[in-house]
Protein backbone atom coordinates (compact mmCIF):
# COMPACT_ATOMS: atom_id res chain seq x y z
CA UNK A 1 0.00 0.00 0.00
CA UNK A 2 1.40 3.72 -1.20
CA UNK A 3 1.06 7.08 0.51
CA UNK A 4 -1.54 7.53 -2.16
CA UNK A 5 -4.18 4.48 -1.38
CA UNK A 6 -4.22 5.77 2.33
CA UNK A 7 -7.30 7.40 3.36
CA UNK A 8 -8.18 9.97 5.67
CA UNK A 9 -10.80 8.89 8.63
CA UNK A 10 -13.81 10.94 8.38
CA UNK A 11 -14.84 11.84 11.84
CA UNK A 12 -18.31 13.26 10.91
CA UNK A 13 -20.15 10.15 9.33
CA UNK A 14 -22.13 8.55 11.44
CA UNK A 15 -21.89 11.48 14.39
CA UNK A 16 -24.89 13.30 15.28
CA UNK A 17 -23.61 16.56 16.31
CA UNK A 18 -27.39 18.07 17.18
CA UNK A 19 -29.10 15.75 19.63
CA UNK A 20 -27.40 16.15 22.84
CA UNK A 21 -27.65 20.18 22.16
CA UNK A 22 -31.33 19.44 21.42
CA UNK A 23 -32.56 17.15 24.19
CA UNK A 24 -31.12 19.92 26.53
CA UNK A 25 -32.80 22.65 24.69
CA UNK A 26 -35.83 20.98 25.18
CA UNK A 27 -35.65 20.81 28.82
CA UNK A 28 -35.38 24.71 29.24
CA UNK A 29 -38.55 26.13 30.18
CA UNK A 30 -39.54 29.55 28.73
CA UNK A 31 -37.54 31.82 30.83
CA UNK A 32 -34.07 29.98 30.26
CA UNK A 33 -34.80 29.64 26.50
CA UNK A 34 -35.19 33.80 26.21
CA UNK A 35 -32.05 34.26 28.84
CA UNK A 36 -30.42 32.12 26.47
CA UNK A 37 -31.12 33.72 23.65
CA UNK A 38 -30.76 37.54 25.42
CA UNK A 39 -26.91 35.92 26.25
CA UNK A 40 -26.14 34.73 22.23
CA UNK A 41 -27.38 37.48 21.10
CA UNK A 42 -25.34 39.67 23.19
CA UNK A 43 -22.24 37.99 22.54
CA UNK A 44 -22.99 38.35 18.86
CA UNK A 45 -23.71 41.65 18.48
CA UNK A 46 -21.92 43.25 15.96
CA UNK A 47 -20.64 39.92 14.19
CA UNK A 48 -20.75 40.38 10.16
CA UNK A 49 -24.01 39.27 9.11
CA UNK A 50 -22.85 36.35 7.15
CA UNK A 51 -21.25 34.59 10.31
CA UNK A 52 -24.55 35.48 12.29
CA UNK A 53 -26.39 33.70 9.49
CA UNK A 54 -24.29 30.41 9.25
CA UNK A 55 -24.59 30.02 13.31
CA UNK A 56 -28.46 30.93 13.59
CA UNK A 57 -28.25 27.65 10.96
CA UNK A 58 -26.38 25.84 13.40
CA UNK A 59 -28.85 26.38 15.74
CA UNK A 60 -31.71 25.95 13.69
CA UNK A 61 -30.36 22.59 13.08
CA UNK A 62 -30.29 22.17 16.90
CA UNK A 63 -33.99 23.27 17.21
CA UNK A 64 -36.68 25.64 14.52
CA UNK A 65 -37.40 27.50 17.56
CA UNK A 66 -33.72 27.56 18.89
CA UNK A 67 -32.82 29.04 15.62
CA UNK A 68 -35.76 31.85 15.47
CA UNK A 69 -35.07 32.75 18.94
CA UNK A 70 -31.67 33.68 18.61
CA UNK A 71 -32.52 35.22 15.20
CA UNK A 72 -35.38 37.56 17.22
CA UNK A 73 -32.87 38.58 20.26
CA UNK A 74 -30.25 39.65 17.95
CA UNK A 75 -32.85 41.66 16.18
CA UNK A 76 -33.78 43.43 19.22
CA UNK A 77 -30.10 43.81 20.86
CA UNK A 78 -29.30 45.66 17.32
CA UNK A 79 -32.48 47.74 17.57
CA UNK A 80 -31.81 48.44 21.22
CA UNK A 81 -28.03 49.30 20.66
CA UNK A 82 -29.13 51.46 17.34
CA UNK A 83 -31.19 53.16 20.67
CA UNK A 84 -28.91 54.23 22.41
CA UNK A 85 -26.57 55.12 19.97
CA UNK A 86 -28.69 57.60 18.81
CA UNK A 87 -29.98 58.63 22.03
CA UNK A 88 -26.17 59.52 23.36
CA UNK A 89 -25.70 61.70 20.00
CA UNK A 90 -28.79 63.20 20.53
CA UNK A 91 -27.15 64.23 24.23
CA UNK A 92 -25.03 67.49 25.25
CA UNK A 93 -21.55 66.67 24.77
CA UNK A 94 -22.42 63.61 22.89
CA UNK A 95 -21.45 60.01 24.32
CA UNK A 96 -19.15 61.57 26.71
CA UNK A 97 -21.73 63.47 28.65
CA UNK A 98 -23.49 60.23 29.17
CA UNK A 99 -20.77 58.15 31.11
Amino acid sequence: MSASDAERYNHRIGNDDFSQPRALFELFDAGQRARLYANLAAGMYGIPQEIADRQIALFTQVHPEYGAGVRAALEHETRQKAAETAQQQKMPGGPVAAE
